[in-house]
């Protein structure tokens, strides 16, 4: 996929001149599993675009346990870990699979918000949806038990229970391995 047809077709951004401007400033890279997308408590220096490929977002407790937090997996999808560009990480974000993005300095994409409206209003968009899953997360994970905390997981990330450690798919749900050892027995 080119950048071009990535902003205009993934992202749905209508004026070519700020898909020129963007194209300007983007560099499509491919990475390997294990690659650090954003580390806790530093700044993020990029923003990355999914194009394919799997990441999680985690984060660690004093004595260095991984509680994960999300899962990036759809093309378009952006991997910020935290809610506004030059703030320090809440998260860490890595590679679960080898991957294609869309790299982008902070520096520019600043730039070109503060510049576009039609890009503030993308950024919100994508703020406001990235809310709404972690809000549902949320409810499934108090609202419901093991058994379709998992069903709820397998129908809203297909096929990602094939790439991703059952330890983080447990961290993830609100469980121990042990309990998604025995809910996926069930199934």
């Amino acid at each position: 996929m080119e950048l071009y047809d990535f902003y205009k077709n993934i992202l749905d951004i209508k004026d070519d001149n700020i898909i020129k401007e963007l194209i300007s400033v983007s560099k499509i890279i491919f990475v390997d599993k294990g690659f650090v997308v954003a580390e806790e408590d530093k700044i993020q220096k990029n923003l990355y675009f999914l194009v394919y490929g799997i990441f999680r977002g985690f984060f660690c407790d004093e004595e260095g346990n991984e509680f994960t937090d999300s899962f990036g997996f759809e093309c378009g999808q952006p991997l910020m870990s935290s809610l506004s560009f030059g703030e320090k990480s809440l998260v860490n974000i890595i590679a679960v699979t080898d991957a294609k993005i869309i790299e982008i300095e902070i520096s520019d994409i600043v730039d070109k918000l503060n510049k576009h409206q039609e890009l503030l209003v993308l950024y919100n968009k994508l703020l406001l949806k990235s809310l709404e899953m972690h809000w549902k997360q949320k409810e499934v994970r108090y609202r419901m038990n093991a058994f379709d905390r998992y069903k709820w997981f397998l129908k809203t990330y297909p096929n990602l229970d094939e790439h991703i450690k059952d330890k983080d798919i447990a961290s993830f749900l609100g469980m121990s391995p042990v309990t998604l050892c025995r809910v996926k027995k069930q199934k």
